[in-house]
């Protein structure tokens, strides 16, 4: 198949509106494919319909893919323009069993025409008489017909003018008024020897006079015996024929005569008309001519000869004077002329090579492809400066039409006139079309004549080819074998002894599979029966074969199956796969090590992190103890926030190796990032101070994400805290928001999925980074910071956030030039949710007591939480785990909150335990609190409605507010069911 050469042209050029669609149309989505993708054969058929002015289609292909030109579209009718592109039969339901009595004649290589053929169809909604002039040609391609040239021109209008003459006389004679009017009576009786049919003599107009000098010779038979079928059946002459023309040229010309009879039913006269068709007519020939030449260049096996047979087309069809097929040397910008047409012998023979600077200043023109059509050469400027070459080879007109490949122009249709003309374009694409089909015929000869030298190379290479592979048979270092599929050994190589110990005679006739290991035995069996497609073997297949002593030996093989043999070459990799496990054990140990490495420096940050905090809780609790005993009681608080303050520093830490772990619960809500950003803009100010500029910049139609807030506010607080560090002396720090639409290519760079995401950037103007120092900015424990200003976890906090949340961060810098972190969050596509309110707008008021159950395995904690409730005045119930919960509900007692842990322990979790209690007890709500929990207790990100989340450790004070803000919840949709029931009443 021939594509067309990039870059890929616009093509079809020109063409019209049909053109402008073909170009745009989306040929990928149907069975044709792309248009570069198209055939020479199709694209040359194409080309000629685009540009004919008759109704014209190409149906191509099994489907019948419709491609037609503009005229072709206004048969369709309201079928345009979803008919483009689309199989033929469905689009015309209503002429199906016509088109199924004609199309298979025409795929089998016949032409099938058909004149004033009625059809009903349905062009406009509503069903329609319509009468066609119709014209089936096969369409070739590579010795095979692809498909249906259609020509249908409407004659609709002229068959139902006919009619009316045959209906109404006073209509015809008001019609043949504004008509050329034929009166053609005694003589056409007298020359078909009918005087005896009434006909007046008086009114004769010489039939020999009409005949002789106005109808061309070779047409007068047929006219004549048109005449004759006419009078004796007395009905309407019509006929096509040519004429001479007033300028000695010929025409064509459709007459039509109606006869009226006498009372005693003898003809009276004849009324007619005369319609010139010459341009009709010209345009089928030319289709006619075209569909002839590859009939006849598919007859050739010479390229000479294809040019001839296409120079003798052109010529006759178009009545030139010269018409010949040049190759064109780009580099000497010459083309060479092997045959030609002429109309005479006296015409001069263009066969020969032609340097084109000897014909004027259009070169360039053909090879930007451009059709050079010169009316006359005598005043046109690029070849007037030559009149006297032209003048010598009896040029006054030419027409040019280049021929392309990749390369530029290398070929040159030439079409000659010994007097002025006028080239129309329908004629231009003629020769196009001419032009392509011959070049695609001689690409096929030279490459079939290229084939047959190759074939004869290949032919005498063939015996030296036999006795090389004699030579690597035995002189191979790889083992060669030729078995049967079952099995039998049918030839081995020399070097079997060399590898495997065995001799030739001891293995000719033997079974392969008794050499091959036990544990390889089926998987060697299933790859021969399993032999791909191309009768080759799995690429690099390994197995063990026994060595004569008793050893065993892996092999590679490559292999190919024909018929029942199979021929492989093995080569013994034993040493290849020794060496790999070697290798694989010790990059094994180097990532154990590695690995070992890294959790020490974890443990160890870990370590010194915790020892401290330990120390300050520790040293607080001892002074505590000995103040007590003293009885001096006057400065507890100061060692008590000492130890709350170390507590606090713990939790901190510990979510943020949580976050690094990927491992803490997240409460992922749907939000809108800007308005998060926008809310936290004045607690920004305050932290980054007056001394650094902060910009904010949001993309219109931001989308929201899916995420975590007060993770995201604490990720984007850090953020702006370590720009501030960098920039000491004052700056400029940028919150940048906008949409992000990574490719395959892109989310793989980041080890996300290809999708819609939110990026959230901070940039600064500070002191930036070394590229080994933001080679480790994610690390935990790395810091550049001060011992004391921080722990090294923020950065890896962030990350871990992110990559828990489903995104990415990635950071740039620079010494000197700042640094830029960018974080992308998955996009939502639901609503964002309003931000909800936060915990210090429950009334400060003392909340309604509620009945609560208090779910945790750990019952030291469980009952500090549980007194911290009761003092709030709230009736606690406890259970250790989620068994015992149950049992609890399942008594029936009043339960108006559950708070519970999510890891219990006893087989189910804190989730799995609310799941079924909201079946017994549905909306109860739930407060789940952890310490730690697994992705799959947490893995949907957000918690149903009606649920709340804390992560311990938290102050009692803390759980007490929340416990307040659930429960106020709770009571409200009380006394809302309470209005209602009595709204009822």
């Amino acid at each position: 198949m021939s594509e067309l050469p990039p870059p890929y042209p616009a093509w079809p050029v020109g063409g019209g509106v049909l053109g402008a669609l073909i170009r745009t149309h989306d040929w990928a989505a149907t069975p044709l494919g792309p248009l570069q993708s198209w055939p020479a054969a199709l694209r040359t058929l194409v080309d000629l319909v685009v540009h004919s002015p008759l109704p014209m289609a190409v149906l191509w292909g099994p489907d019948l893919i419709q491609v037609y030109n503009d005229s072709y579209a206004a048969i369709c009718g309201a079928r345009h323009p979803h008919a483009l592109g689309q199989p033929h039969r469905p689009t015309w339901p209503e002429l199906q069993d016509f088109i199924s009595s004609v199309y298979p004649d025409v795929l089998r290589g016949e032409t099938r025409v058909f004149n004033r053929k009625r059809l009903v169809v349905e062009r406009s909604g509503a069903p329609e008489e319509m009468w066609v002039d119709l014209s089936y040609s096969p369409a070739w391609a590579e010795g095979e017909v692809r498909g249906i040239v259609k020509t249908a021109l409407d004659v609709t209008a002229d068959v139902r003018a006919t009619k009316a003459l045959l209906l109404n006389d006073e209509r015809f004679r008001t019609f043949a008024g504004a008509s050329i009017v034929y009166r053609m009576n005694a003589d056409w009786t007298r020359m078909h020897r009918l005087e005896g049919q009434g006909v007046p003599a008086d009114t004769a107009a010489a039939s020999s006079t009409w005949l002789g000098d106005y109808v061309h010779p070779e047409d007068q038979p047929g006219v004549s015996r048109a005449i004759a079928q006419a009078i004796r059946t007395r009905g309407v002459f019509e006929h096509e024929h040519r004429v001479r023309l007033a300028d000695g040229t010929s025409g064509w010309t459709l007459s039509r005569a109606v006869p009226l009879l006498a009372l005693d039913g003898t003809i009276r006269e004849w009324f007619g008309t005369a319609v010139d068709i010459t341009a009709r007519k010209q345009r089928e020939l030319r289709q006619a001519a075209l569909l002839g030449l590859g009939d006849r260049l598919r007859m050739v096996n010479n390229a000479d000869e294809a040019a001839a047979i296409a120079s003798e087309v052109v010529g006759a069809t178009l009545g030139v004077t010269q018409a010949g097929f040049g190759r064109i040397n780009a580099v000497a910008a010459t083309t060479r002329v092997v045959r030609d047409w002429r109309a005479g012998p006296a015409v001069p023979s263009m066969v020969g090579v032609h340097p084109f600077r000897h014909y004027g200043s259009y070169y360039a023109d053909l090879q930007r492809g451009e059709v050079v059509a010169i009316a006359d050469v005598r005043t046109d400027p690029r070849t007037a400066a030559h009149w006297d070459v032209f003048q010598t080879l009896a040029v006054r007109a030419l027409l040019n039409v280049p021929v392309l490949d990749a390369s530029g122009a290398v070929g040159v249709f030439l079409a000659q006139q010994d007097r002025p003309r006028a080239w129309a374009a329908d004629e231009i694409a003629f020769v196009r079309g001419v032009a392509d089909r011959t070049w695609a015929e001689m690409a096929r000869i030279d490459a079939a004549k290229a084939l047959r030298a190759l074939n004869l190379q290949l032919e005498q290479l063939a015996e030296e080819s036999a006795a090389e592979r004699d030579r690597m048979w035995r002189l191979s270092g790889d083992i060669m074998l030729v078995t049967r599929a079952e099995g039998p050994i049918a030839a081995v190589n020399p070097t079997w002894r060399a590898i495997l110990g065995w001799e030739e005679q001891e293995l000719v006739g033997a079974n392969l599979f008794d050499l091959v290991h036990p544990d390889d035995l089926a998987p060697t069996q299933g790859a021969l029966s399993a032999l791909d497609d191309d009768g080759r073997l799995a690429p690099n297949f390994q197995n063990r074969y026994r060595h004569r002593d008793g050893s065993y030996r892996w092999i590679a093989w490559n292999a190919s199956r024909s018929d029942d043999l199979v021929v492989a070459v093995g080569r013994d990799v034993t040493l290849e796969r020794e060496h790999a496990a070697a290798l694989l054990d010790t990059e094994e140990k180097l990532r154990q090590s590695l690995k070992m490495e890294a959790v020490g420096q974890l443990t160890g940050g870990l370590a010194h992190d915790f020892n401290n905090l330990l120390a300050s809780i520790g040293g607080s609790l001892e002074l505590l103890a000995l103040r007590v005993r003293s009885n001096k009681l006057d400065d507890l608080d100061r060692f008590v926030g000492i130890a709350q303050g170390a507590v606090r520093r713990a939790a901190a830490l510990t979510h943020r190796l949580l976050a690094f772990s990927r491992r803490q619960p997240l409460d992922a809500r749907a939000l809108d990032p800007a308005g998060l950003v926008d809310g936290m803009l004045d607690l920004v100010r305050r932290t980054i101070g007056p001394a650094i500029t902060l910009e904010v910049e949001h993309a219109p139609g931001l989308w929201p994400t899916l995420v975590d807030p007060n993770q995201l506010e604490n990720a984007l607080l850090n953020l702006c805290i370590n720009a501030r560090d960098a920039m000491p002396d004052g700056g400029r720090l940028r919150i940048a928001l906008a949409n992000s639409v990574l490719d395959a290519g892109q989310a793989a760079r980041s080890e996300l999925t290809a999708g819609d995401y939110v990026l959230l950037s901070v940039s600064d103007t500070g002191t930036g980074m070394a590229p080994e120092v933001l080679a480790k900015a994610f690390d935990p424990f790395y810091t550049t910071k001060p011992i004391g200003q921080g722990t090294g976890l923020g950065l890896s906090m962030i990350y871990g956030f992110a990559r828990q949340s489903g995104g990415h961060v990635s950071a740039e810098s620079a010494p000197g030039r700042g640094t830029a972190v960018h974080m992308l969050l998955p996009r939502h596509l639901g609503a964002a949710q309003a931000a909800p309110s936060a915990p210090a707008a429950v009334a400060a008021e003392r909340p309604a007591a509620v009945r609560i159950l208090l779910v945790d395995d750990e019952a030291p904690l469980r009952g500090l939480m549980a007194e911290a409730l009761s003092q709030q005045g709230h009736r606690v119930v406890q259970a250790g785990d989620a068994a015992a919960a149950l049992r609890l509900l399942g008594t029936g007692a009043p339960v108006d909150l559950m708070v519970t842990d999510i890891g219990l322990a006893g087989g189910m979790n804190g989730r799995q335990l609310a799941e079924a209690a909201r079946l017994a007890r549905p909306g109860l709500k739930v407060l789940f609190i952890t310490g730690y929990a697994e992705a799959r207790l947490v893995e949907h990100g957000s918690f149903d409605p009606g649920t709340g989340l804390m992560v311990k450790p938290f102050p009692l004070d803390a759980l007490a507010r929340r416990v307040a803000q659930m429960t106020t919840q709770v009571i409200a949709q009380t006394n809302a069911q309470a209005a209602a029931q009595s709204a009822d009443l």
